[in-house]
């Protein structure tokens, strides 16, 4: 007979604004997730579970990836029917404008 076993993890973190210069953006040992919910992405430390937001609003991001080598992040954005792209310090621009109704 096997056992039930629950898996799951429990992510308590404080989420703070990003502030450039301080806290520096992380260059090693991160992901970022993106939050529909709260319009920003995130980056989270792999080695103590810090998060910083990477952006603000008005942006409402979907779908984020990070390129591995420049570490330029690329996002589908709601708001503005566009790929934006940023990097870690929240300097962004519009990468490319979407048709319409995409």
């Amino acid at each position: 007979m096997s056992e039930n076993v629950e898996l799951f993890w429990h992510l308590s973190i404080s989420i703070k604004p990003f502030l450039h210069p301080s806290p520096a953006p992380l260059q090693d040992d991160f992901i970022v997730a993106v939050d529909s919910y709260q319009k920003r992405v995130y980056q989270i430390s792999l080695t103590d579970g810090q998060v910083a937001a990477i952006n603000k609003p008005p942006y409402k991001p979907v779908a984020l990836d990070i390129h591995p080598v420049t570490k330029q992040l690329y996002w589908t954005d709601n708001a503005f029917g566009a790929i934006i792209t940023s990097d870690l310090y929240g300097n962004e621009r519009v990468f490319r404008k979407l048709p319409p109704g995409m």
